[in-house]
């Protein structure tokens, strides 16, 4: 869940991620060479807590105190206004990951996917498999699969993007994903043939064989 170190491996590896700084809870630098609008998250945590969208320097010292209540390192990242995905990656019974159709993700209660997007009835529109031409489905198969893979995920992972122009934009992978009927990985896994059922079976098998 350490989104610093993730981007680190991404890039390494050819991932693009959004420009980002880190400030820590000992850090004198208030201001990111980032243009508004930036967003500003805890590096550890998850659900999209503590993260918020801030457009003007005056909401930046709010927004940095909200995401310390989660980790005093915060993370100040480049707002990409675009399309956004989430592609899941699972691991097949003969031990090699592979991954399922992507989920295009449109927020109807919050101006992006935030804690209330993602839990409410109706926060979002979640379309599987996303309405992307085949070519740009693949890529983003394969960027998720990438990211999987550089992490060291085992069982299961779940990778978000951004999508701008005609480039994907990695922002981070959730390496325990929602594991209800309605989450997104088990709705990708649907989508792949792969009811709910057998999905938890083979989690609980590729589980079993890594203890």
């Amino acid at each position: 869940m350490d989104k610093e170190i993730s981007n680190i491996l991404y890039e390494t590896n050819g991932l693009r991620v959004p420009r980002y700084v880190v400030i820590d809870g000992n850090s004198k630098k208030k201001d990111p060479d980032i243009d508004f609008p930036i967003v500003v998250k805890p590096v550890n945590g998850g659900s999209s807590v503590g993260v918020s969208i801030v457009r003007s320097k005056k909401e930046l010292t709010k927004a940095v105190s909200h995401a310390r209540k989660e980790d005093d390192r915060v993370m100040l990242q480049e707002y990409i206004k675009g399309g956004e995905f989430s592609c899941g990656v699972l691991e097949g019974r003969n031990g090699e990951p592979f991954a399922l159709p992507p989920t295009e993700i449109i927020p109807q209660t919050s101006s992006f996917f935030d804690y209330r997007a993602k839990y409410k009835v109706g926060g979002s529109l979640e379309i599987t498999p996303a309405r992307l031409p085949g070519a740009k489905i693949k890529k983003l198969q394969d960027l998720a699969l990438k990211a999987h893979k550089i992490l060291g995920c085992r069982g299961m992972s779940r990778s978000d993007f951004m999508f701008k122009g005609s480039k994907f934009y990695i922002l981070e992978t959730n390496t325990i994903p929602g594991m209800t009927e309605t989450s997104l990985l088990p709705q990708a896994a649907k989508a792949a043939g792969i009811e709910f059922p057998a999905f938890l079976d083979l989690m609980i098998y590729v589980g079993l064989r890594g203890s």
